[in-house]
């Protein structure tokens, strides 16, 4: 099955969904100032008088200040209807000039945007990785809603390159032997709040560079440039029980792994060799279709029943073969999608420049989000980032 054609923010506007983008811009700066004039009827003449010419000011002083500090940021979020906005609250001297907590005018600003935009608010927690002049000091994480930094610490003692999650764990891997002062090679478990899962501990010989959950929360698939796990063999890949048990599986990567998808009892990996590849395995480990590219790949998603793949190739080729494969079965610029039953590839064919190339892609709703290291996409000006709307 071939999923919808995918297109770049920019371009989907160019094709005609711009009306309801206008349709949108219009609609939410009014219900904001709508909002105020219920709340604040002594004003309501002012604000009417406003609504004409300054619907969209009402609509941020109405729950708190927005500031732009770049024009170029003023003029791409001026690009996104406000559906698709994230909406920011910042209260700023409050302690001085209102009675209320940080918490209850957060619940403010929530009731007052929920309405406006149809769309409850949510939180989410951020993992990041600190560094101090170039050293790593430890994994942490912040509230996505507030902010805020949260009471986790991991405790690392060297770099996180994977993170994935359950409901009660977070898996992480990378290139370090403790986490809280115990023990972990290359791969760990912890709670959301940092406290080390002391029964799951698997040990690899080698760097672990993905971590996927199955959706039901176990197995867990690890993969990486490691050779063993728990003194087994088991290059670039493996399974382990949420008990931290090495599980069968019956074939495995030439190559390491970089990247892992795990949908439905299907696992895709993709990674680094000569050249690049992604294979296609059974949840038993059973090999299915591959697919070699002529530069690593280094990120891919899940989306809308495609596999979307980014990395640094430019040729998409018969036989592994590495850099410059000929004859090259086609030419895919760093991002290419492919049907994941047959690993046929589909249409979805941006460009992107530069040549590290794409080394993160995900995709959330109706749009994928992608960043790497380039500076164009589809030949015009794209520093770095870049969103694609399904159409």
């Amino acid at each position: 099955m071939e999923a919808g054609p995918i297109e770049t923010a920019a371009a989907a506007r160019r094709a005609g969904s711009g009306e309801r983008a206008r349709r949108e811009r219009l609609r939410v700066p009014i219900g904001y100032a709508l909002l105020r004039l219920r709340r604040q009827p002594a004003r309501t003449l002012v604000v009417v008088l406003g609504i004409a010419v300054g619907a969209a000011v009402l609509a941020m002083t109405a729950v708190g200040s927005a500031a732009v500090q770049d024009r170029a940021v003023q003029r791409a979020l001026a690009q996104l209807a406000p559906r698709d906005r994230a909406i920011q609250a910042v209260w700023s001297g409050v302690p001085a000039q209102s009675s209320l907590s940080f918490r209850q005018l957060d619940r403010t600003a929530r009731a007052t945007t929920e309405p406006i935009l149809g769309l409850p608010p949510f939180g989410v927690a951020v993992f990041r990785q600190a560094t101090w002049g170039g050293a790593f000091v430890n994994l942490g994480a912040v509230d996505g809603k507030t902010g805020s930094v949260l009471k986790f610490h991991a405790n690392t003692n060297g770099t996180v390159l994977a993170l994935s999650r359950n409901r009660s764990r977070l898996y992480l891997g990378g290139v370090f032997n403790t986490v809280r002062h115990k023990p972990r090679q290359h791969v760990a478990a912890v709670g959301m709040k940092g406290r080390l899962i002391r029964t799951w501990h698997p040990r690899t010989k080698g760097t672990v560079r993905s971590i996927r959950v199955a959706r039901h929360g176990t197995p867990v698939y690890l993969g990486g440039a490691f050779t063993q796990i728990n003194d087994q063999p088991g290059p670039f890949l493996a399974k382990v029980s949420a008990k931290g048990k090495v599980l069968p599986w019956r074939t495995y990567p030439d190559h390491p792994v970089w990247s892992l998808v795990v949908v439905s009892g299907h696992i895709f990996a993709g990674g680094n060799g000569p050249g690049g590849y992604v294979e296609a395995f059974s949840r038993r480990g059973d090999q299915g279709w591959n697919v070699h590219t002529d530069g690593g790949v280094q990120a891919m998603t899940w989306f809308h029943g495609a596999l979307l793949v980014g990395g640094h190739f430019r040729k998409i080729c018969t036989v592994r073969a590495g850099h410059g494969c000929a004859p090259a079965l086609a030419f895919r610029d760093k991002l290419f999608s492919l049907n994941p039953a047959t690993g046929a590839l589909q249409r979805w064919n941006p460009a992107a420049n530069s040549g590290l190339g794409v080394f993160a892609i995900r995709g959330a709703g109706s749009h994928v989000y992608v960043g790497g290291v380039f500076t164009k996409v589809n030949n015009l000006p794209q520093q770095g980032f870049d969103s694609f709307i399904r159409s």
